[in-house]
């Protein structure tokens, strides 16, 4: 890499102390309180690392893990600014298992790539499902057939099915159907008997039930009461954990507050997938660091699915 030249790359990071402002990870609260790092430029030097293909050997050595140009096939708004599309990356879908991510280049003028979880699988096609909320997800809302997308993964460590578990509960809170819907169709291809609480804010939010698998079992939540139960998915949570072998959940970060102070899941395996934001999503910036009861954990290579009683959740404010 020296040789290379790469490091050249970085060395205004050096001279701008921004290396020192990383290394203290020990310290609480450090990564929460990070700036943006690619409104700041600390990524451009980053940049070139993968440029130069460093990412694939030095660093990243014995992970599967392809870069690819995908084939976008479709790309339609099945919520209110959420977007599935529809691609084909044969390299990626025969080597993705459910939970896991992709990092999605978005255009030339973002810099950081977005991590996005895989949806579903069909084939040598995957499909994202993924909320509009900044310039990067903008830019990918507005891609059309036949567009090419440059991807990087599959990325982290998925959901993990036990052997002897035949009833399984999912846990979907908005958005976070997002990796549910793959580990719906992977458990139903198991036979396992698949129950999912999908819930949102308000009917108008729900993901489609029609996309859902028609072997598992389906209990809606809005928190207006305009489809199914009026409440939140924790309110119901409580009289379905006891019929599971294995819970199996993603959402916004109170959702994994109260599941975490419920007496009914502290005997019952849990699992849940952390979204933070990434910034190289391969384990070098430490950007995505998290607390756990076995020390400093990265949500993009030790995750981002963990057991929920391992994380520190006093110690998040994502």
């Amino acid at each position: 890499m020296e040789e290379a030249g790469v490091w050249q790359g970085l060395s205004p990071l050096e001279e701008a102390g921004a290396w020192q402002e990383l290394l203290p990870l020990e310290e609480a609260g450090v990564w929460q309180g990070l700036l943006p790092l690619e409104e700041a430029g600390v990524w451009q030097g980053l940049l070139l690392l993968e440029e130069a293909g460093v990412w694939y050997g030095s660093l990243m050595k014995g992970i599967n893990m392809e870069q690819v140009t995908a084939t976008l096939i479709s790309n339609i708004e099945v919520m209110p600014a959420a977007h599935l599309l529809w691609l084909e990356s044969p390299q990626i879908a025969s080597q993705t298992q459910p939970g896991q991510f992709i990092m999605v280049r978005c255009g030339q003028e973002t810099i950081l790539r977005r991590p996005l979880s895989i949806h579903q699988l069909d084939g040598d096609r995957i499909a994202l499902l993924f909320a509009v909320v900044r310039e990067g997800t903008h830019w990918l809302s507005r891609c059309q057939a036949g567009d090419r997308i440059d991807l990087l993964g599959p990325l982290g460590n998925g959901y993990r099915i036990h052997p002897d578990s035949h009833r399984l509960l999912l846990v979907a809170g908005g958005i976070g159907i997002a990796p549910l819907r793959f580990l719906a169709d992977k458990a139903v291809e198991q036979g396992k008997k698949v129950t999912m609480l999908l819930g949102a804010s308000t009917a108008a939010q729900l993901y489609p039930g029609h996309f859902l698998p028609s072997a598992a079992e389906v209990i809606i939540a809005t928190e207006d009461g305009t489809a199914g139960e009026k409440g939140v998915l924790t309110d119901l949570l409580p009289d379905f954990i006891g019929q599971a072998d294995q819970v199996f959940a993603c959402g916004p970060l109170p959702m994994y507050q109260a599941m975490a102070q419920m007496t009914e899941l502290q005997s019952r395996p849990a699992q849940i997938s952390l979204e933070v934001r990434m910034g190289c999503g391969r384990g070098v910036c430490y950007g995505c660091t998290v607390k756990t009861g076995h020390g400093l954990k990265q949500v993009c290579t030790d995750g981002p699915v963990f057991e929920l009683d391992d994380i520190l959740w006093d110690d998040l404010d994502w």
